[in-house]
């Protein structure tokens, strides 16, 4: 009931930003992120965990927006509520920034990391969040990858329609 009702106020925010917006098809992805983060620092962190939020100003379209902002949704709330379990609160860095292709989400902790015995998104058997997450991925035009080691890192590649127009010429 609570991831499903996370869900919504994710869905919710994005609303209000795009009837605040001037254009009303796009939004500008790193304030939304920031409020995001906000909310979910406040809601759903039992551990005390940090949240630092680093994004470039990036305006998008709704359609894009959408399933990137479920999945910027479920890293951060999974970090916050799982990967610190033992008690000492850590850091969750999101960050969105520019990169060769277009731009790049990055959610990364410090914490305990993935179980061992769960799988990786990628290979579509992993829990109901993980696959959620690699088929927004695939929805918003986007590549993901996991690192495992001292905390995990979730790195969402997103090319911009300006990336995949030059790339088609």
């Amino acid at each position: 009931f609570d991831e499903s009702l996370r869900r919504i106020q994710c869905m919710s925010l994005m609303q209000e930003l795009l009837y605040r917006s001037d254009q009303p098809a796009r939004i500008d992805f790193a304030d939304y992120l920031r409020q995001l983060c906000d909310g979910l620092v406040r809601s759903a962190n039992p551990t005390g965990a940090r949240l630092a939020v680093v994004a470039e100003p990036w305006t998008v379209d709704v359609d894009q927006a959408t399933p990137l902002a479920l999945i910027a949704s479920e890293l951060v709330s999974n970090a916050l509520m799982h990967a610190f379990p033992t008690g000492h609160p850590g850091t969750v860095t999101v960050e969105l920034l520019p990169d060769a292709d277009g731009m790049r989400l990055t959610v990364r902790d410090d914490g305990v990391g993935l179980p061992p015995g769960l799988p990786s998104p990628q290979r579509r058997n992993g829990g109901l969040g993980l696959v959620l997450v690699q088929a927004l991925a695939q929805q918003a035009n986007a590549t993901l990858r996991v690192e495992r080691g001292p905390g995990t890192t979730f790195t969402l590649s997103i090319a911009t329609q300006s990336a995949r127009r030059s790339k088609a010429a």
